[in-house]
């Protein structure tokens, strides 16, 4: 049987895991949304800046998708406690609690939440000990 320590990592894990499927699946949609959106909005707009403007949407939409549909297999990955998936949830966590930071200083006070749960993932990913050791 397994010790509640390990239930409790794997848990952590599973809960970090539903938020990367959720992020993904939201990548994923506005990724999609951008790319059928853009001919549209090629066609409603006036002037020069229609055409490179739809261009721009469709290539942060297909970047949109493309990460969303890694943010799939990374959530993956944590549900099923892989090493792996640890590290690069872990390092990901880390830059955006980077960024985060970057933009509190800048004057974003809205990130505060964004800094303190990228803070804990990273934390709970990167340096607990029980995490390492019950994924390995």
């Amino acid at each position: 049987m397994a010790k509640k320590r390990d239930v409790e990592v794997l848990t952590g894990l599973k809960i970090i895991s539903v938020l990367y499927y959720i992020v993904a699946v939201l990548m994923i949609l506005y990724g999609v949304v951008g790319i059928f959106g853009a001919g549209i909005l090629s066609t409603i707009q006036l002037g020069a800046l229609g055409i490179q403007s739809s261009i721009v949407i469709v290539i942060v939409s297909v970047i949109l998708l493309a990460l969303g549909i890694f943010g799939v297999f990374l959530g993956r990955g944590l549900w099923k406690a892989q090493n792996w998936a640890r590290i690069v949830a872990g390092i990901i966590a880390v830059i955006l609690f980077i960024i985060s930071i970057i933009a509190i200083v800048s004057g974003g006070i809205t990130n505060i939440i964004s800094t303190i749960i990228q803070g804990i993932i990273a934390w709970y990913l990167l340096l607990n000990n029980n995490v390492k050791r019950a994924i390995g």
